[in-house]
C-alpha cells in the first residue's frame, strides 16, 4: 500500500528528477516508510512506500526487471500473490523477495495484459516497457486504489492523489465549476470521472491503458460485473460462506499486525468473527485489535460487546466530541483534496489516526456488503417491484406481508403503491418522459434560493438516462456509480493521510460475481436484507448483531450538532467576510435557516455541512493555494 506518482514527456524533454521527488513528496503520507525516484529519459516514476510484506529495501519500488526492461510502481496489494508466485516458479521465474510486487511485475512479463485476470486484490499500477517504450497501466476491478490523471500538450501526469498533480508546474487548472454546482446544488459526488479540479480525472475501475511512444492513450474494460441466474439450493449459503472465508483469510496475509475497524453492524461483525476463528484455526493468540466509534445519541455499544466478547478483541474506543471533530475538518480535505459527504468521514478519519497511533497499519473493513448484498433499506422497493415485473404477485404480497410485520405499516398500502410504481416505471422509461424529468429537477435546483445565479448558471441539465428500478439493475448501479466509489474514496484517503490499509473482504471480486449470479431471494428475504450473509454466519457471529433489522455503521447525529455544539461554528463561518465576499452565497437566507434549524422548524444539516466545507476547502485549496498538509 502506497503512492505512486508518474510523468510521461513527449516534447523530447527530459523528465526534471526534482519535479518528480516534488510530486511524490506530496503523498509521502501514503507511504512513509521509503521512497524512490526512476527516470529514463521522457518517463518517470516517483514512489512513497508503506512497508506491509516484505518490511526489507529489497521490495522497495519502483521495481525495475533483471533484465532492466520493464520497471514497475504499485499502489496496493495482490492478495493471492503467494499463489502466483508458484505458479510462475513453475515457469522457470526465480524471487529476490517475499512480496507482491515483483510477483506483479514477472506475472506482467509472462501474461502481458491477461494477468489482469489472475490478479486478486487492489491495485493501480504502471509499468514501463524500455525496449518498445510503451506505457501499460491498470486499476483495479472496483476501483479501491485511486489513479488520476492529467493530460496537457506535452506531457501526461499520474498519481495517487489529485495533490501530486496539482504541484507539477505545467498544471494549470482551477475548480471545475459545473462538478461543484452539482455537488452544491445536487448532493451529488463522485458520480463520474472528473475531479473538482479542471482537467484532473480518474482511470475508471476495471481500466486498463497504454500509452505509446506518441503520447496515444488507448483505454479499455478488461473486467465486468457477471449476469445470470443459479438455482436456489441450500448449498448456495455454504459456498457463499467458503468464498467469503478464504476472502478474509486473504486478505490476513501481511507481516505487520492487522486490525478492523468495528460497527455494531452486520458486515464488520462478519469479519471479526471469522478473523478470530481462522486466528484461532492457524494457533494464532494474540487479540484482534478491533477500532470502534460510540456516540450516546447513536449507540451501538450493545452490540459491539456481544461481539468483543466472543471473540476476545482489545477493543479500542473513539469517543471525540463535535467540536474537536470539526476541528480535523480542514485536515481531512486536504487529504481528500476534494468535499466529503457528510461527517461521518470525520470519524474514520479519526479511528484510522487511532489505529496508526497503535502501531497498526492494515485494518479490514465492510465497505462494498451493502452494495452487493442489499444492505439499504431502500432495496426493499427495488426487490418488491422486481417480483411484480416478474409476474411473482403473490410473492410479492407475502414479502411485503412479513416487512410490515416487522416495521409495521400498511401491508395493502405498500403493496398498491409497489405495483402502481411498477406499472408507472413503463411509462416512465420512455426518452420523453425522462427529458421532462430531468428538465423539472434542473428548474427546482436553480430554484434554489441559497446561491447566486450565477453560481446556479454552472450546473448543466444532463442527460436522461434508461430507469430501471429491479433489485439486479440498482445493486450494478450501486457498485459501479453510486454510492460504493464515493465510499472507496472516503476509505482509501482516510486511512492512508495516517498510513494505514484498508483491506476490504466484500469486494473480493469472487464473492461479487457470486453474489451476482444467485437469485434475489438470497439477498432479501421477508424483513431481512442481506439474507445470504444472515444465513451463513449463523452460529458464528452473536445473534443479536446477526438477527438486527436497523442500520448505523458509525453514524454522527449531525443535525442535533448543529443546534448545539456546532450552532455558533457554523454561524462563524457563514458571517466571515470571505464568505460573504465570496459571491456563491445569499448567506443572509442561509442564517436564517440555520436559526429555523436551531428552533427545530426544518432540518438542513447536510446541505449546511456541504456549505460549510466548502467555504473552507475554497480557502485552503483556492484562496491559499495550499499544497503543503495543514497543522492539526
Amino acid at each position: 500500500m502506497c503512492g505512486l506518482v508518474a510523468i510521461v514527456s513527449f516534447d523530447g524533454a527530459i523528465v526534471d528528477y526534482n519535479q518528480l521527488k516534488k510530486m511524490a513528496k506530496a503523498i509521502q503520507h501514503r507511504g512513509p516508510d521509503s521512497s524512490g525516484i526512476w527516470y529514463d529519459k521522457n518517463v518517470g516514476f516517483g514512489f512513497q512506500r508503506l512497508s506491509i510484506l516484505d518490511l526489507t529495501d529489497a521490495a522497495d519500488q519502483p521495481m525495475t526487471s533483471p533484465d532492466g526492461r520493464y520497471t514497475i510502481v504499485f499502489n496496493g496489494e495482490i492478495y493471492n500473490f503467494v499463489e502466483l508466485r508458484s505458479e510462475l516458479e513453475c515457469l522457470g521465474y526465480c524471487f529476490c523477495t517475499s512480496g507482491d510486487t515483483e510477483v506483479l511485475l514477472c506475472a506482467y512479463i509472462q501474461w502481458g495484459v491477461d494477468c489482469l485476470l489472475k490478479l486478486n486484490g487492489m491495485w493501480s499500477f504502471l509499468v514501463y516497457d524500455k525496449l518498445k517504450k510503451t506505457l501499460f497501466g491498470s486499476r483495479d476491478r472496483f476501483g479501491i486504489k485511486p489513479l488520476f490523471i492529467y493530460r496537457c500538450n506535452t506531457k501526461i501526469l499520474f498519481g495517487s492523489e489529485i495533490k501530486s498533480i496539482r504541484v507539477h508546474p505545467d498544471y494549470g487548472g482551477g475548480v471545475d465549476w459545473s462538478i461543484s454546482a452539482e455537488f452544491l446544488l445536487q448532493e451529488r459526488l463522485d458520480f463520474n470521472q472528473r475531479t473538482f479540479f479542471a482537467g484532473i480525472e480518474k482511470i475508471p475501475p476495471g481500466t486498463a491503458f497504454s500509452v505509446d511512444r506518441f503520447g496515444k492513450l488507448k483505454s479499455w474494460n478488461y473486467w465486468e460485473l457477471p449476469s445470470g441466474d443459479l438455482s436456489n439450493s441450500s448449498d448456495l449459503v455454504e459456498e457463499y460462506f467458503s468464498l467469503f472465508s478464504d476472502s478474509v483469510r486473504l486478505r490476513m496475509r501481511s507481516d505487520v499486525p492487522v486490525g478492523v475497524f468495528l460497527s455494531g453492524g452486520l458486515d464488520s461483525t462478519s469479519i471479526i468473527c471469522e478473523m478470530a476463528r481462522l486466528s484461532e484455526e492457524n494457533g494464532l493468540s494474540s487479540p484482534i485489535s478491533a477500532f470502534s466509534f460510540v456516540h450516546g445519541e447513536l449507540d451501538e455499544s450493545e452490540y459491539i460487546k456481544d461481539t468483543v466478547a466472543q471473540v476476545k478483541a482489545d477493543l479500542r474506543l473513539c469517543t471525540t466530541d463535535p467540536l474537536k471533530l470539526w476541528n480535523t475538518l480542514s485536515l481531512t480535505l486536504w487529504h481528500h483534496d476534494e468535499p466529503v459527504h457528510s461527517m461521518n468521514a470525520l470519524i474514520g478519519f479519526e479511528l484510522s489516526r487511532m489505529a496508526a497511533e497503535s502501531g497498526i497499519k492494515v485494518v479490514l473493513n465492510g465497505q462494498g456488503a451493502d452494495e452487493s448484498t442489499a444492505g439499504y433499506f431502500s432495496y426493499f422497493l427495488n426487490y418488491w417491484y422486481s417480483l411484480f415485473y416478474n409476474l411473482s404477485v403473490r410473492e410479492a404480497w407475502s414479502e411485503i406481508r412479513a416487512f410490515t410485520s416487522a416495521f409495521g405499516g400498511s401491508q395493502l398500502g405498500l403493496f398498491t403503491d409497489t405495483l402502481l410504481k411498477a406499472l408507472w416505471t413503463q411509462i416512465a422509461c420512455s426518452h420523453t418522459y425522462q427529458k421532462i424529468k430531468l428538465q423539472r429537477q434542473y428548474r427546482r435546483h436553480m430554484a434554489n434560493n441559497w446561491f447566486e445565479p450565477e453560481f446556479k448558471s454552472n450546473l448543466l441539465k444532463g442527460t436522461p438516462q434508461r430507469l430501471d428500478l429491479s433489485l439486479d439493475s440498482q445493486l450494478r448501479q450501486s457498485i459501479t456509480n453510486w454510492p460504493l466509489p464515493l465510499y472507496l474514496r472516503i476509505e482509501d484517503r482516510n486511512t492512508m493521510a495516517h498510513g494505514v490499509e484498508a483491506r476490504l473482504p466484500f469486494l473480493d471480486y469472487r464473492l461479487i460475481s457470486f453474489l451476482f449470479s444467485v437469485k434475489n431471494d438470497l439477498k432479501m428475504r421477508g424483513c431481512y436484507n442481506k439474507y445470504i450473509l444472515r444465513a451463513a454466519m449463523e452460529h458464528r457471529i452473536p445473534p443479536a448483531v446477526r438477527l438486527r433489522k436497523d442500520k448505523m455503521g458509525f453514524p454522527v447525529p449531525s443535525q442535533m450538532w448543529f443546534t448545539t455544539s456546532l450552532f455558533e461554528t457554523a454561524k462563524q463561518v457563514l458571517s466571515d467576510k470571505s464568505t460573504r465576499e465570496r459571491g456563491f452565497w445569499k448567506t443572509d437566507k442561509i442564517l436564517s435557516d440555520l436559526i429555523n434549524h436551531r428552533n427545530g422548524t426544518t432540518d438542513i444539516s447536510l446541505p449546511l455541512f456541504y456549505v460549510l466545507q466548502f467555504e473552507l476547502w475554497m480557502r485552503m485549496m483556492i484562496d491559499d493555494g495550499q499544497q503543503s498538509r495543514p497543522s492539526e
